[in-house]
């Protein structure tokens, strides 16, 4: 989703695709995924490549192997890859999760999550809603968060 163009429900094909396909094996691959044209795709170009693992068989495909396309982001020195999270299975406990358990949750990444932590150090959480009292969580990441996150005092 940190992808020009690439919104919640465009990610969600994406993957689905990915899953069905056994991933990718180039970018143009990702013209047959429903909502990206030839345009959204040159935007997505620089962003995005697909990794091939490396066979265990001489020049073999590898059946299950699943070649995520990867973004890779700049920003002031630093890079990230954004990846597939592993899913949750029950909500998280946003006043005892550790930095790592709150990086699972949809849009959090290493900067959130330690605001995250800094802000129940001031404050324990009292609600869901006071997840906005944390720089950098609006009104629309609370609402992608909602359905994974819990309070307890």
């Amino acid at each position: 989703m940190q992808l020009p163009g690439v919104g919640e429900n465009l990610a969600r094909r994406i993957e689905t695709y990915r899953a069905e396909h056994h991933g990718f094996r180039t970018v143009d691959e990702l013209r047959r995924v429903n909502g990206i044209g030839p345009k959204l795709l040159e935007k997505l170009r620089p962003y995005v490549y697909v990794e091939v693992p490396a066979s265990t068989e001489e020049d073999e495909p590898t059946e299950k192997a699943v070649r995520p396309v990867v973004a890779k982001v700049e920003d002031e020195k630093k890079s990230f890859v954004v990846s597939r999270k592993e899913p949750l299975t029950e909500p998280i406990d946003v006043n005892h999760a550790t930095a790592a358990e709150l990086r699972r949750l949809p849009g959090i990444g290493p900067t959130l999550s330690q605001r995250i932590i800094q802000t129940r150090q001031q404050q324990p959480f009292r609600s869901v809603e006071d997840l906005r009292r944390v720089r950098g969580i609006g009104a629309k990441t609370l609402e992608r968060l909602r359905p994974y996150v819990v309070v307890i005092p």
